[in-house]
């Protein structure tokens, strides 16, 4: 049995470690859906810290300022506060996904945010100050290989702060918490803390809020992921209303909501209730950015992704094919999310069978993966995992073996030996090795996958 790609709790992202990517709003991102327990998780890091301004600018209240941003590139600003002051800012995105860093006077990190899913909309930055002194804001893109956009920044007030402001750190600090235990397989303990954050942020914010709308989407990708979906039905629901009375119903992030719940539906095999859903979320990113727009690409990821669990391939190959055709012109022929497309449609051609067609697709995925996130990062361990696939439902051994120790040992070292992900690993490698007739080998991964598994996910099966 194939295991494939998945996305990653992503969407759980709001100020958050480097660790993570992208959006509050979507946990399915571009890649194939429908997945079992042993599926991999692609977690992809944000990109390498960029080269900073010399001279950095000073900002003040009441003035903006709007640049243009490409890989590679860093933008650095100055804030004078006082002790005691609440800083409100916020980067624009118009057309690049940037991630905002808060620096104290002491030069170290005190936030990292990048809580706007994808190039366009707000990035928020909010905090409260111990210190007074000159604080610095790195603005810098979330991949290095991004084309140019533009954004805008300004600080909306400074002002002393007040118990409500004192209210929202907290929670900011709860949900940070949460995905920093969600990172490294701890799923009840991030679910505790990011049940506490969203109770503040309902008590601070109001429930109709649309940043209520955007934790109610992240509580609810971690209980899909522990398999708990009858609790995370009613937040995606919950929050796809706060999203069409807040924004309307033709925003963009109604759509990713609209992607999430059919996500959700599309997990549980109930494809009757999926499909409208991801059809209605294609439909408002064509309209809402254009037919080329990289997000219509993960939409139509996402519906390739349904009908390939339905079986119905004919239908699934198009929409993974102009999903590849946007992005290779969008982001490069290089891009990391053009190796995400060239994997789904290389494990659509490895389902039917064309090998033939799969595995330079997979090759391909793995050499832009490794040219662009490393040799050892996870998303390359997950790429490694395809293509041994391959190799052990053809019967070539000799050539999956080593890709799959391989994997194995990039996702022990990225996220530890008893991270729900390692065990997908063990599992296939047991595969391989009872396939071989190696029953001794294959045994104790067995054993050691489900004692991961049921750890990690409190003995679901």
């Amino acid at each position: 049995m194939t295991s494939h790609i998945t996305l990653r709790p992503p969407s759980l992202r709001r100020g958050l470690p480097t660790a993570l990517r992208h959006c509050v709003l979507s946990f399915l991102l571009a890649l194939w859906l429908g997945a079992s327990w042993h599926t991999l998780l692609a977690q992809a890091s944000a990109a390498p810290r960029a080269q900073a301004d010399q001279d950095p600018r000073s900002l003040v209240v009441g003035q903006s300022i709007e640049r243009k941003l490409a890989g590679g590139q860093s933008h650095l600003y100055k804030i004078t506060l006082a002790a005691g002051q609440y800083l409100n800012a916020e980067v624009e995105q118009r057309g690049i996904d940037v991630v905002v860093t808060l620096f104290g006077p002491d030069g170290k990190q005190l936030i990292e945010i990048d809580s706007s899913r994808g190039a366009l909309g707000p990035e928020p930055v909010s905090w409260i100050v111990e210190t007074g002194g000159d604080y610095r804001l790195a603005v810098r893109p979330l991949e290095k290989d991004t084309a140019a956009g533009s954004y805008e920044i300004k600080i909306i007030e400074m002002r002393p702060a007040t118990d409500q402001d004192r209210a929202m750190v907290e929670e900011r600090k709860l949900f940070n918490e949460s995905v920093s235990l969600w990172e490294k397989g701890k799923y009840a303990e991030a679910i505790q803390l990011a049940e506490r954050a969203l109770v503040i942020q309902e008590i601070s914010l109001g429930p109709e809020h649309p940043h209520v709308a955007n934790s109610l989407n992240n509580l609810a990708e971690m209980y899909r992921t522990k398999g708990d979906y009858a609790k995370a039905e009613p937040l995606l629901h919950r929050a796809l209303v706060i999203l069409e009375k807040a924004l309307g119903p033709k925003h963009p992030n109604v759509a990713t909501s609209l992607n999430n719940l059919a996500g959700l539906y599309n997990t549980k095999g109930d494809y009757a209730k999926a499909e409208p859903l991801f059809r209605r979320a294609l439909a408002i990113r064509e309209n809402a950015l254009g037919p080329e727009h990289p997000d219509v690409a993960l939409s139509l990821n996402n519906l390739a992704g349904l009908y390939n669990a339905k079986g119905d391939y004919a239908k699934a190959e198009p929409l993974f094919q102009r999903a590849l055709a946007i992005r290779e012109k969008a982001l490069g022929p290089e891009h990391r999310n053009v190796a995400t497309s060239l994997n789904n449609l290389a494990l659509l051609y490895n389902v039917t069978g064309d090998n033939a067609k799969a595995e330079p697709l997979f090759q391909r995925a793995l050499v832009i993966w490794e040219k662009t996130l490393g040799p050892e990062h996870p998303n390359v361990a997950t790429s490694l995992n395809n293509l041994a696939e391959m190799y052990r439902a053809k019967g070539d051994h000799a050539k999956a073996e080593p890709l799959y120790l391989r994997a194995l040992a990039i996702w022990e070292k990225a996220l530890g030996s008893e991270h729900p992900n390692v065990a997908t690993l063990l599992y296939n490698l047991a595969e391989l090795y009872r396939a071989k007739g190696d029953h001794a080998k294959a045994e104790p991964l067995y054993l050691r996958a489900l004692a991961i598994r049921e750890k990690a996910l409190g003995g679901k099966k």
